[in-house]
């Protein structure tokens, strides 16, 4: 039997998350509609974490994004992947960093990115963070 290969979460959101659920629910739904997407489109993430907010004046905070699922690459992992898995799935990532870019600049939203529970960097301005187009993706070419 084949061993399964370990997933992981890559998890996008906007940093100042005032009043921006509708908007933010729409673009990952029409992010599942715009391709075909490797395993799964990326899900809508809202989430209030109050434990936290220990002192009665601290807000609770909100993630309010999306996640793609993706498998992990990290280690000979990369190795075990099904042949035009990893690069199609770089693929994914690629397009919703440019489709994150183009939110950003449209509505005015910081975006943070995680891989694997990792900051990763930010999107602001349309402009994504050397942590985003280095240490993220260009690693992840170099792996192919």
């Amino acid at each position: 039997m084949a061993e399964k290969q370990p997933t992981t979460s890559l998890l996008f959101f906007v940093v100042d998350p005032v009043d921006v659920t509708d908007s933010v629910r729409e673009f990952v739904a029409a992010l599942g509609r715009e391709r075909v997407w490797t395993e799964s489109p990326p899900e809508y993430v809202y989430e209030v974490d109050t434990l936290d907010a220990t002192q009665a004046a601290d807000e609770p905070i909100v993630t309010c994004g999306g996640a793609l699922t993706l498998y992990r690459i990290d280690g000979d992992r990369l190795a075990r992947l099904t042949p035009g898995v990893a690069a199609a799935q770089l693929a994914d990532v690629e397009y919703l960093v440019k489709r994150l870019e183009s939110l950003s600049l449209e509505a005015g939203y910081t975006i943070e990115i995680e891989y694997g529970g990792e900051g990763v960097g930010q999107i602001e301005g349309g402009h994504s963070s050397k942590g985003i187009l280095v240490g993220l993706l260009d690693e992840w070419r170099k792996a192919l």
